[in-house]
């Protein structure tokens, strides 16, 4: 369970007359105090809880550090939230310089202070930050170790001097481990560090060929890969999910899956907190978001999703495209997810995975009283919402809502239809179609089709503002899931 009443809130914000925004935190318990408040300045006392807010980096004072010039690549809370890892660009140098802030008494640290930094993670609950050193030719190479408030020198764990190999490091969301990944022309590894003790050394525990995709997850002793690499030397062209125990007997370690193939279902991505695994899932043009309770069975054979009983989140219509939240905070149950569809501003929405119940956070309201008079109203539908428990063979199943505006979408003014056509070849492509539904008429509509279909990635279907000038004029949007690329001016007919 977790205490919100120490939760954090962590923001950027601009204050009048500065250049620069400033980062800031506060608790979450405080949120009406915050919102009521004039001026919320000052630092926050986490004795007397009296004031609102503290100011954790100052951009504006960066700037003066760096030349009137602040530009931040890299930042990271320590898991102990008593530091803050940052990096800022050093035009003079023409690097990224990393610095080390006590949030408690707003200091810097005087170690580590490293230049070209392009990678960093913490360590040994906030005692121990890890970071990625750059060449001469910007190639991330070198890893360090620096303990914080030691006065010894930073322990260097990793030098790859090929001049081909990369090094990228991460660690797992329950900041048990670090996990380190070089990649090459010819291939592509993942080595383990653990975090209580990262002196100890780095254990390989995947190795596959170059351009793969490889993300490990650590979960109640179990590691999670999602990747893409090949299987028994077959070239895929999706990700799919494997684990193993992190204490694998020695010998090789063996990866097993974890769901079944399915033809009709494609994991576009996962994501990991201590009770649930959520899935944004794809079939053919339509995206589906649903999560599965952990730990999952103990069982070396795959299994078909359906036969973990998944719940699946309420979706407006016609989402095409989901993308996960940062979502740092792994033993929350809530996650965070930007929701994205062709008639709808991108929603950026909390889900509450243990209850099912969901909030927008952000979203852009165009639904402004000058767009009703403009349009009138229509009856069109509006949310489509999973369920949890009976589930068709499709994953289609689909709940109206009453309120079409919860999600402040546009189908009511602007409709989305989604067809299957034919290439000259026989090839059924997915066609996307946009158009005004009070311009819609028997006549022939000036179109614009957009087409992309390289490497088996879908088009960006996102709403877009500066489409909606030719929406109203009564032009005709349609986005085609092709092979090739092509964009090019044609004339629809109704």
């Amino acid at each position: 369970m977790v205490d919100v009443t120490h939760c954090r809130l962590y923001y950027k914000r601009v204050e009048a007359g500065k250049q620069y925004p400033v980062l800031c935190r506060r608790l979450a318990s405080l949120n009406e105090q915050f919102i009521s408040n004039k001026d919320p300045s000052g630092g926050f006392d986490f004795v007397s809880g009296r004031k609102i807010e503290q100011k954790m980096v100052d951009y504006n004072l960066e700037a003066e550090r760096f030349g009137g010039y602040a530009y931040e690549e890299l930042s990271e809370v320590s898991p102990d939230h008593k530091f803050l890892a940052y990096t800022m660009y050093d035009k003079d140098n023409d690097s990224f310089r990393l610095s080390v802030r006590n949030l408690n008494s707003g200091a810097l640290c005087s170690k580590p202070q490293a230049d070209r930094v392009s990678n960093l993670a913490w360590a040994k609950d906030g005692q121990a930050l890890l970071y990625v050193v750059t060449d001469q030719h910007k190639r991330p190479s070198r890893i360090y170790c620096s303990m914080i408030g030691s006065t010894e020198e930073d322990v260097l764990l990793l030098d790859e001097p090929a001049e081909n190999v990369y090094v990228n490091i991460r660690h797992t969301k329950d900041f048990r481990f670090v996990t380190v990944n070089t990649f090459s022309t010819t291939f592509s590894k993942v080595f383990l560090i653990n975090a209580a003790d990262p002196l100890s050394g780095i254990t390989l525990v995947w190795e596959c060929e170059a351009q793969a995709h490889c993300i490990v997850e650590h979960h109640q002793g179990y590691l999670y890969l999602f990747t893409d690499a090949a299987r028994r030397g077959q070239l895929v062209d999706h990700h799919y999910l494997l684990r193993c125990p992190v204490n694998a007997s020695s010998g090789p370690r063996i990866w097993e899956r974890v769901f079944d193939d399915d033809r009709d279902m494609v994991i576009e991505d996962v994501d990991f907190c201590n009770t649930h695994l959520t899935l944004i899932i794809r079939e053919k043009c339509s995206f589906r978001l649903c999560s599965v309770p952990l730990p999952m069975p103990a069982r070396k054979d795959a299994v078909r999703l359906k036969e973990l009983n998944p719940t699946f989140l309420p979706l407006p219509n016609h989402v095409s495209q989901i993308w996960p939240g940062p979502n740092y905070d792994y033993y929350s149950s809530t996650m965070r997810f930007t929701i994205s569809s062709p008639v709808m501003p991108d929603a950026v929405v909390d889900y509450e995975l243990s209850s099912g119940n969901w909030n927008i956070v952000q979203q852009q309201n165009l639904l402004y009283e000058r767009t009703r008079i403009l349009y009138g109203t229509t009856s069109s539908g509006g949310i489509a919402n999973g369920s949890s428990n009976n589930l068709n063979s499709d994953f289609l199943n689909e709940i109206k809502s009453e309120d079409d505006n919860l999600w402040n979408c546009l189908s009511e003014f602007y409709a989305c239809e989604q067809y299957d056509v034919s290439s000259y070849d026989g090839v059924m492509v997915p066609l996307t179609i946009l158009y005004s539904r009070k311009n819609k008429n028997n006549n022939q509509n000036p179109g614009l089709l957009h087409g992309h279909g390289a490497y088996g990635e879908l088009l960006d279907k996102r709403w877009r503002n500066d489409l909606k000038s030719l929406l109203d004029r009564g032009w005709v949007i349609a986005y085609a899931d092709v092979s090739t690329l092509c964009l090019q001016r044609w004339r629809w007919s109704w």
